[in-house]
This record gives structure tokens, C-alpha cells and sequence, in this order.
């Protein structure tokens, strides 16, 4: 927590493959949703797979939501 700056915030964390089964994208926009209703929420994605860099590009489109993409 400390490391990524998240210690007052509510964290939401996942580990696993990557891929468009998972739905990691409902995640991330559900958090979004969550921040704009004044929640202090943190996403940790914590896995690799074909669906990184589009779920890297969906977290950037929502500045104000921490979203932490470890990869492996």
C-alpha cells in the first residue's frame, strides 16, 4: 500500500491471466464508477496476457482512478 501511494483508499485487487473472459475492463470502469461517486478506491491488477495493453490504455482514460498494472 505504502509503495504504491494507495495507504487511505479502499483497494480492489486482482491476479490473473489477463484475457477478455476475465472481464478485468467491467472491473476497472465499476471502479471509475465508484471515484466519481466520491469514493476513494484503488484498482491492483496483478497477471500478464493478450489483454494488458488495452486494459492499460482503458485505466488511463479515468485520470483521477489509481489504477496499478504490476504485470507478473
Amino acid at each position: 500500500r505504502q509503495r504504491l501511494g494507495i495507504d487511505d483508499r479502499t483497494v480492489i485487487a486482482v491476479t490473473s491471466r489477463l484475457i477478455p473472459t476475465k472481464r478485468i475492463d467491467l472491473l476497472i470502469r465499476a471502479a471509475a464508477a465508484l471515484h466519481e461517486a466520491n469514493r476513494r478506491i484503488a484498482v491492483v491488477v496483478g497477471g500478464s496476457g493478450p489483454e494488458f495493453e488495452a486494459l492499460r490504455k482503458l485505466a488511463a482514460q479515468y485520470p483521477g482512478l489509481p489504477v496499478h498494472m504490476l504485470g507478473r
